[in-house]
C-alpha cells in the first residue's frame, strides 16, 4: 500500500499545518534564518540529493514535513501517522534515511488514533537497526515542544 500524501484526512492534514506554523513561528522568534520546513516534500525536490549524493542510492521518499538548511540539506523528518498507513513501509523508509542521508539529525513521528489521542516517537539507529521509542513531544533540533503546536487539535 504506497502511503497517500495529500490524499489524508483532515485530521492529518491539520497536524501538519498546525507544526509547520509554530515552526516557522519559532524560526522567527529565534532568528533563525539557516533551516526552512516544507511540507509533503520528496526527496527529488531537494536539489542537493539529485542523482543520490547522500552516499548510497536512498529511493525518492515522500515526507509528511521536512526540515532543511539553506542548502537543501534534509536535517529532520517529521511523520504523521494514523489509520492504516503501512508501517512496515515507513519504517523501512525511515531506516533507510537514517543509514544514508549524513545531514539527517532527528526523526519524530506523531501518531494518532480514531479517538484523537496523540503519542511521539523518537527514531534512531542501534546496531545498525531502527529503533523506535516513545519521548515527550520535544523537538532536540527545533528546541520546541510539539504538543502544545497543535492548536486545532484542542478541545
Amino acid at each position: 500500500m504506497p502511503l497517500k500524501g495529500i490524499g489524508n484526512k483532515k485530521y492529518h492534514q491539520r497536524i501538519i499545518s498546525d507544526l509547520i506554523f509554530a515552526i516557522r513561528k519559532n524560526f522567527a522568534k529565534k532568528r533563525i534564518k539557516g533551516m526552512e520546513v516544507l511540507p509533503e516534500i520528496s526527496i527529488s525536490s531537494l536539489e542537493c540529493y539529485e542523482y543520490a549524493q547522500c552516499g548510497t542510492v536512498v529511493k525518492d521518499y515522500n515526507f509528511d514535513i521536512a526540515i532543511i538548511d539553506n542548502d537543501d540539506n534534509l536535517l529532520m523528518i517529521i511523520e504523521v501517522e494514523g489509520g492504516k498507513r503501512n508501517k512496515t513501509e515507513i519504517n523501512k523508509k525511515l531506516e533507510d534515511c537514517l543509514k544514508n542521508i549524513d545531514d539527517l539529525q532527528e526523526i519524530m513521528s506523531i501518531e494518532y488514533n480514531k479517538d484523537g489521542d496523540l503519542k511521539f516517537y523518537h527514531y534512531s539507529l542501534q546496531r545498525g537497526k531502527l529503533v523506535k521509542q516513545e519521548t515527550t513531544s520535544h523537538c532536540e533540533l527545533l528546541n520546541m515542544n510539539f504538543k502544545t503546536s497543535l492548536v486545532s487539535l484542542k478541545k
